[in-house]
């Protein structure tokens, strides 16, 4: 029983097991009806597949209640929804409803098919699913040892060794060197000798985009950064505004010797190399980018505005924001990077001469970080040089100018991540990034034979 238990791929996301209790008729999560068995103990193991093993068993995940104004409201995991569409007129014969956060600031959405979901109860599933089963499943063991024992005999057929004590213990199993659709994808290992050892997990298709779509965004992130690594750090490509994961990495250090030798790799393993490369505002990877890339560094827009807001708060200057001159001078400061870089100068100057003298201190930063401090006559190195920056050439190729949509993908990725990941979880998340990257492609590439038939027609 323990060994049929252990081959099935229980789901570890929290929020999904939250959600599990919910009939599909609802929110399309677990059918229970449909869990027909097909030997005694079937049942039992069926169940056990379709709900994730966690701490604590909650017992209804989701609740409807009416407001205090005749409306509906739906409350799950400490939030609330109440509902956005149709009219509440329509609602009791809506055969769809779209509910949204009660914090209007908050994006957060549900759909519900009817008014009326067909709840299920963990213990009342337990309890359904027990009907006619053998004494050999009535006697299994309590929940914890059940759990204890599934995550010892997946460790001993997935995850051989990784519960590695160093880079140079770690191996990746066959298990997760492929993707769902059995392609390679741990691509890359500099070995285990390697004391900055570094992983790259791609496909030869991924390979094919990097070089077809010759502008990438680069982003690190150590959120989901797994033991022995120090960070994630992935390479996207934008295809119809949508941003894709092409490579991802798996780095010990945020180094430029490190950065050097991924950068190597990857114009190793692509036929054409990039025109240009957007990223954050950090060093060592923009110089290992300029060392191998014979291309343009962008970096992004959002974070150059958030490093000034930054100074404004750091420098106790927040209740100036609502100093008209201040406000103004902060503007024109971000406007700065959309004038050509032969006038960003000449531009500069200005704002230092109409701004007022309190705004002075965010003018000594930028002019250090971002254009160069003038010393006997002569104005310095900026730290980030001013092509990093200035926009009016990205406008012009209607390059983005910031890599939120890729900080985004990082966002969703941390939010479907634990804490204390081991390296078997973060391959496991790529490769299911992978998977839902493929079928995004198919559905792009699916608009754009349409858009171009309309065009013929």
């Amino acid at each position: 029983m323990i060994n049929l238990l252990c081959q099935t791929k229980i789901h570890e996301d929290e929020n999904y097991l939250n959600c599990i209790d919910l009939d599909e008729m609802f929110f399309g999560v677990l059918d229970v009806e449909d869990c027909q068995p097909k030997v005694a103990c079937d049942p039992l193991v069926d169940q056990l597949n379709k709900l994730a093993i966690d701490d604590e068993f909650t017992t209804q995940s989701w609740n409807l209640f009416r407001s205090q104004r005749g409306g509906y409201k739906l409350c799950s995991m400490g939030f609330s929804y109440t509902i956005d569409k149709p009219k509440l007129a329509e609602v009791p014969n809506a055969s769809k409803i779209y509910w949204k956060c009660s914090d209007k600031f908050c994006p957060g959405r549900a759909i519900s098919n009817g008014l009326n979901p067909p709840l299920k109860f963990t213990q009342s599933i337990i309890r359904e699913v027990q009907l006619g089963v053998s004494d050999e499943c009535v006697s299994m063991l309590k929940k914890d040892a059940i759990r204890q024992l599934i995550r010892r005999e997946r460790s001993k057929a997935y995850l051989t060794g990784f519960n590695a004590k160093s880079l140079s213990q770690l191996t990746i199993p066959e298990s997760l060197s492929f993707t769902y659709k059995n392609k390679k994808f741990f691509y890359y290992d500099s070995g285990s000798s390697d004391k900055n050892r570094i992983l790259i997990f791609t496909t030869e298709e991924n390979l094919k985009l990097l070089s077809k779509y010759n502008d990438w965004y680069a982003y690190g992130t150590f959120d989901v950064s797994p033991t022995l690594f120090k960070q994630v750090y992935s390479i996207h490509i934008i295809i119809n505004e949508t941003a894709l994961p092409m490579l991802y990495t798996l780095l010990p250090k945020k180094k430029q010797v490190t950065y050097k030798k991924l950068f190597r790799v990857i114009n190793e393993l692509v036929t054409i190399s990039p025109n240009s490369i957007n990223l954050d505002f950090e060093i060592a990877a923009i110089n290992a980018i300029k060392i191998v890339f014979k291309c343009k560094v962008y970096a992004c827009y959002f974070h150059l505005c958030q490093s000034l807001w930054r100074r404004v708060q750091s420098s106790g200057q927040v209740k100036r924001w609502f100093d008209e001159n201040f406000r103004v001078s902060f503007r024109r400061l971000q406007a700065l990077a959309f004038i050509p870089v032969c006038d960003i100068i000449e531009g500069f100057e200005y704002i230092k001469q109409t701004a007022p003298c309190c705004f002075s201190n965010i003018l000594n930063y930028f002019e250090n970080n971002y254009i160069g401090h003038v010393k006997n006559g002569v104005r310095g190195k900026p730290r980030f040089d001013i092509e990093l920056w200035n926009l009016f050439d990205r406008v012009k190729k209607d390059i983005p100018r910031t890599n939120n949509d890729v900080e985004n993908w990082h966002s969703r990725i941390k939010f479907d991540a634990r804490q204390n990941l081991t390296v078997s979880k973060v391959v496991e998340l790529f490769r299911l990034e992978q998977n839902f990257t493929e079928t995004n492609l198919v559905n792009l590439f699916n608009e754009d034979v349409l858009k171009k038939n309309k065009k013929k027609c």
